[in-house]
């Protein structure tokens, strides 16, 4: 009982564990203690990194739930916060690279996504996804144009695609190379 008031909950689930079912006086209180120290045990967990997703520290955040995954094992709420903040940091930079238009980053970071082992991938970040693969082609088309020019440089312009396609394959980011 003195864990739980210090509110050490693994500590005190593992004392309550510990408890033999031949002690007659203390084994029935142990077992219904046990799930309120579980409980509080999740939500001081889930609440600290909750605060790191918070901070934008996802690294720390999903750190803390597997942390404590170890220590008392994997939970609905453990799972679900974890594949929360993988959507949440993917989602951040699909919407950067966007935003700067880096569409070949954007490409990058949504198969990252999609290769994540928990199901991270929203409607919202195919959206983008798809609205940054028209955004990239008209670029290039731009581009294209532009190097084609009034002199009618065929070449160049053709250059242009190359090098936004060779760019792509490479998953090179950054602006088109001219």
């Amino acid at each position: 009982e003195a864990s739980m008031q210090a509110e050490d909950y693994l500590t005190a689930i593992r004392q309550y564990r510990a408890v033999s079912p031949d002690d007659e006086d203390n084994y029935a209180t142990a077992q219904n203690a046990i799930g309120r120290a579980e409980d509080s045990y999740q939500q001081q967990v889930l609440t600290l990194a909750q605060g790191h997703l918070d901070a934008g520290e996802y690294s720390t955040a999903v750190e803390t739930v597997k942390a404590a995954e170890q220590a008392f094992g994997t939970t609905d709420e453990f799972e679900s916060f974890i594949a929360r903040s993988y959507a949440q940091f993917y989602a951040e930079q699909l919407q950067s690279a966007f935003d700067a238009g880096d569409y070949i980053q954007v490409k990058s970071v949504y198969e990252e996504a999609g290769a994540c082992e928990y199901d991270v991938i929203t409607a919202e970040m195919t959206s983008l996804f798809a609205q940054s693969q028209t955004a990239y082609q008209k670029t290039v088309l731009d581009e294209a144009e532009a190097a084609f020019g009034e002199a009618k440089d065929y070449e160049a312009a053709i250059r242009v695609i190359n090098a936004a396609m060779a760019d792509v394959q490479a998953g090179r980011t950054g602006p088109i190379p001219r």
